[in-house]
């Protein structure tokens, strides 16, 4: 916050951008959305605006406001932003770090199974590439499963699961849209 402030007075856009986004994201971690969401939108409207960001950071922290809003419960905000969204993340190579979000925003919307398989998808590609998941990602993976537990039944989630694993990420990215 001290950096952040010190970056604002100095008139230093670039490093305000990239302290709002990271201070957003460390908020999100830790799970207090609504700042969160309050400093990422502020964050996403000046990176709309600015000569300093390119279309890569706009696209990262959109998926985070995305991510944010799903769990947040504004799924009609979260899928109008997602939706254009997702393909600037397959082009750039970045869907599965927003994999999560994705299919958690599937399972609230009554999507279980697809939500699961994109799970599944995660899962796998995380495993191929070592990849760990931030604590906010971990939290809707979560949800996801406990939702489809609930709607599938506890032994058609792993079954589900194996099928994820199984799909292209063409495939996926299909079955992510929101």
């Amino acid at each position: 916050q001290s950096a952040l402030a010190l970056y604002r007075e100095a008139g230093a856009d670039s490093a305000v951008l990239h302290s709002l986004v990271s201070l957003a994201d460390l908020h999100w971690m830790k799970g207090e959305l609504e700042r969160a969401i309050a400093l990422t939108r502020d964050a996403h409207e000046r990176q709309r605006q600015s000569p300093f960001a390119d279309r890569l950071s706009c696209a990262y922290s959109g998926a985070n406001l995305f991510g944010m809003l799903v769990e947040h419960g504004e799924l009609a905000d979260a899928r109008a932003l997602g939706r254009p969204l997702l393909g600037e993340l397959v082009q750039f190579g970045i869907a599965h770090g927003w994999s999560d979000h994705y299919a958690s925003c599937l399972a609230r919307s009554d999507r279980a199974a697809d939500a699961v398989r994109l799970v599944g998808w995660g899962d796998a590609l995380r495993a191929a590439k070592g990849l760990r998941r931030q604590p906010n990602e971990q939290r809707a993976r979560d949800t996801v499963l406990a939702m489809a537990r609930e709607v599938l039944g506890a032994d058609a989630v792993g079954p589900v699961l194996a099928e994820g694993a199984g799909l292209g990420s063409e495939e996926a990215c299909r079955l992510a849209e929101p």
